[in-house]
């Protein structure tokens, strides 16, 4: 052996999935034994007085959050339904004919007490506020003697502020007509007549009078504007719902929980699970044990004589074929096996032989028995000597033997005690004539 190194230990991912088959019901233990520690924990310190207070704080903020977004989503469901029924109210959607006229009239509004620049911000802005409010409530249809709704009239007639001057307050209307000038100067003038009886009633302003007027032919694209503007702001709440249903599934995710069973459970599991391998593998390296036949082979220079390895346990099973042993359906096929390797070995006829097993264990020499009679059926003469590192029968023994074999189990014997067999054997002078694993 002379590779064997007590400071050195080869350790590979294969021997870590050998390990955690052969010892999954230890893991899966430790594993629970973590899950139970982790949410018990959990469930003390969440009914303490502290840890009750934040989930009630954080509880009364996610269902503000959550109302929020869900009357968000109501408005944005109520006014998309709104559109949609304006749309399908509205002549504008099917109208095919585009206006061919429109007509402008500019107005400015002045006091006769003071100019209005001079008047505090106050009083200009609810001046502003007023006439934009008699726009909005003013009865177009009846205004203008047309039998159409008021929202497909504005679509026709506008008004807006163009400016705050030292001359006064300046507004414009914009009439549309698909029939004639007259009629859309008919529209700006009507309109203009309101507004000139309405400002008579506000106290800060006396006089309304006409700046411009301008008629002229129109080429645009108003009811295509007006559509597409619709259809756009249709769209535009549609994202905005999805959005903030988006909005209320991540909301409802980071729902607090007073409390995280199945979070906890995880890390118990994970936890308890882990140390339990960090365990098994700390003390895998510290004992450095013997984990597969070609572990032997490349360390002892030795042939395999015979493999005893016939488990019936699953996950023992699944160990040794991850460490690439032969593995026999009962204890006869691995006899049968440990014969021909019998026949074929370098062993002298009738030879004096050691076995030697450096631990002690009833199963091995419960399996030794049946190697045993193999090698006397063969004509060998046969001595067992156990934990031999202790035992002062093994010196004899190897004396009085013609040849050395070493039986050793998987994951048991150390790599230590089967070099001091190996140099107690090389001190007599004695081959290791080859090695059986169990």
């Amino acid at each position: 052996m002379d590779n064997y190194n007590e400071e050195y230990t080869e350790i590979s991912l294969v021997d870590i999935v050998a390990l955690c088959f052969r010892k999954f019901v230890t893991l899966l233990i430790c594993a629970l034994i973590g899950t139970a520690l982790v949410l018990g924990y959990h469930i003390v310190s969440a009914n303490s007085e502290k840890s009750k207070a934040a989930y009630e704080a954080s509880l009364k903020k996610y269902n503000a959050q959550l109302q929020a977004a869900e009357d968000n989503l109501e408005y944005l469901q109520v006014r998309k339904a709104e559109l949609l029924k304006r749309n399908a109210e509205n002549p504008i959607s099917t109208y095919q004919t585009e206006p061919t006229y429109r007509s402008e009239l500019v107005f400015v509004v002045t006091s006769d007490e003071e100019p209005l620049v001079a008047m505090d911000g106050t009083r200009v802005y609810n001046t502003v506020v007023s006439i934009n409010s008699f726009w909005n409530t003013l009865d177009l249809p009846q205004l203008v003697d047309s039998q159409s709704k008021n929202e497909y009239i504005r679509q026709f007639i506008k008004f807006e502020n163009v400016s705050v001057s030292v001359n006064g307050f300046v507004f414009r209307i914009t009439a549309y007509s698909a029939r004639n000038a007259e009629q859309a100067d008919n529209y700006t003038q009507k309109v203009y007549e309101a507004f000139a009886e309405y400002i008579k009633t506000i106290s800060v302003v006396k006089t309304c009078t006409i700046q411009s007027t301008n008629n002229e032919a129109y080429t645009g694209s108003l009811f295509i504007d007006i559509v597409n503007r619709q259809l756009s702001e249709i769209a535009e709440i549609d994202s905005k719902i999805f959005e903030q249903m988006d909005s209320i599934k991540d909301i409802k995710k980071e729902a607090p929980s007073q409390y995280h069973y199945a979070k906890n459970a995880v890390i118990g599991f994970l936890a308890g699970g882990f140390v339990s391998l960090m365990v098994l593998v700390v003390g895998f390296v510290s004992s450095n044990p013997l984990t597969s036949t070609e572990d032997a082979k490349r360390r002892i220079k030795a042939p395999v004589l015979g493999a005893m390895f016939c488990e019936k346990d699953a996950l023992n099973k699944i160990a040794r074929n991850v460490m690439g042993e032969r593995v026999f359906k009962d204890e006869a096929s691995a006899i049968s096996w440990l014969e021909n390797n019998l026949d074929s070995s370098v062993l002298p006829d009738k030879a004096k032989v050691a076995i030697l097993y450096s631990g002690k264990d009833a199963k091995a020499k419960q399996t030794f028995e049946a190697v045993n009679k193999v090698f006397k059926d063969k004509g060998y003469s046969v001595s067992f000597t156990d934990e031999v590192t202790v035992n002062p029968n093994a010196m004899t023994a190897i004396q009085n033997s013609d040849v050395v074999v070493l039986f050793e189990k998987q994951w048991t014997s150390k790599w230590k005690n089967i070099k001091a067999e190996t140099d107690l054997a090389e001190r007599y002078g004695k081959k290791i004539a080859g090695f059986i694993i169990c």
